[in-house]
């Protein structure tokens, strides 16, 4: 069964309003992380592509980006297929980013 594409949203509970964070149709946001300081959304972006985001399930077609929620600007940080990536992770000052991938011969990838 296909599943719905998914984008991240802000909520602003006392004005009860909402804000769409991302607008690109060809990607869905399967997980995400927010830095310590608020300013970055780091988020895995999996292919519209129903076969690649349901079938394999394991995040081999999707890649990492980086949203800064003072300008609203998100920045692509991989570009790859069938090499799975873990969750984007900050550096508690929020200076710094970390997150690997297994290569396709079991390597590292930074």
């Amino acid at each position: 069964m296909a599943t719905p594409l998914s984008s991240l949203w802000a909520l602003d509970v006392d004005a009860r309003k909402a804000t769409r964070l991302t607008h690109d149709t060809t990607i869905a946001v399967t997980d995400f992380n927010i830095s310590p300081d608020g300013r970055w959304i780091g988020y895995h972006g999996a292919s519209a592509n129903r076969y690649m985001r349901n079938i394999t399930e394991q995040d081999i077609y999707s890649d990492l980006y980086l949203l800064d929620t003072s300008t609203g600007g998100i920045e692509r940080l991989t570009n790859n297929t069938e090499v799975a990536k873990a969750t984007l992770e900050f550096s508690p000052d929020s200076k710094w980013i970390a997150f690997f991938g297994a290569g396709r011969h079991g390597g590292i990838q930074q």
